[in-house]
């Protein structure tokens, strides 16, 4: 006897991206991972240009607000320097 394989009523719909278990990262975990890494790497920062406008943004508009705001900036000379291969608002003058 012989049995042969049923073929389901209704076909199952192909995993989502974020199931299919390879590690494939989605963008939004990886802009609020990015996000927070970078709170975090400014949070107890009081030198530097972004230590400053941590402390100065903080006072004048909230603790919180001054943090995000700092990070923001800290990302957006990573992406410079990134770009460029040297972030020139961090030189000496000679």
């Amino acid at each position: 006897m012989q049995i042969e394989a049923r073929q389901p009523a209704h076909p199952q719909p192909a995993p989502r991206a974020d199931q299919d278990g390879g590690g494939c990262i989605e963008v939004a975990d990886l802009a609020r991972t990015s996000r927070w890494a970078a709170v975090e790497a400014v949070q107890r920062t009081r030198r530097g240009p972004i230590g400053h406008a941590r402390v100065r943004i903080g006072q004048r508009r909230g603790t919180n607000i001054g943090k995000v705001a700092a990070a923001h900036k800290l990302l957006t000379l990573v992406y410079y320097g990134l770009r460029d291969g040297h972030i020139r608002c961090l030189a000496r003058p000679a």
